[in-house]
């Protein structure tokens, strides 16, 4: 699990304050230990971690205008959302919707992109154009 954390997730970045901090949670003193060989891996590779492991206690959603804030930012894939997720809840609870964010701020590959565009229930057009943006970074 850590693997795919570390594909989307760049543990070198600051945050420009604690609010935004990165952070990696752990319920067990083996989860915990997995992620300080992650951090100690990264560390020796790439340099300083800044992001923090730490007990996980409790969950919080972020404020509505922080879900999916990149996703949110292009107006052709939110209408069609809109109309597959018409409560607000449905979207911020989306997998689907996440995966789209994580795509649209620059996060996943092309290839990545084309094995998963089925699952994601965009019509063939948007789809076409979401694959066309990741392909052109």
């Amino acid at each position: 699990m850590v693997e795919l954390f570390a594909q989307w997730h760049n543990p070198c970045g600051r945050a420009w304050s604690r609010q935004y901090m990165s952070a990696a949670f752990y319920r067990t003193d083996e989860e915990k230990r997995v992620l300080e060989e992650w951090k100690a891996r990264e560390e020796k590779s790439r340099g300083t971690v800044h992001t923090a492991i730490v007990p996980f206690s409790k969950f919080w959603l972020a404020e509505d205008y922080h879900q999916k804030y990149y996703l949110r930012q292009d107006a052709r894939l939110m209408k069609e959302l809109d109309a597959v997720y018409p409560e607000w809840r449905e979207f911020t609870h989306s997998t689907a919707a996440a995966r789209l964010n994580a795509y649209v701020s620059g996060n996943g590959s092309p290839s990545q992109l084309e094995r998963e565009l089925p699952s994601l229930g965009l019509s063939a057009e948007t789809g076409a154009a979401l694959l066309a943006r990741v392909k052109g970074r």
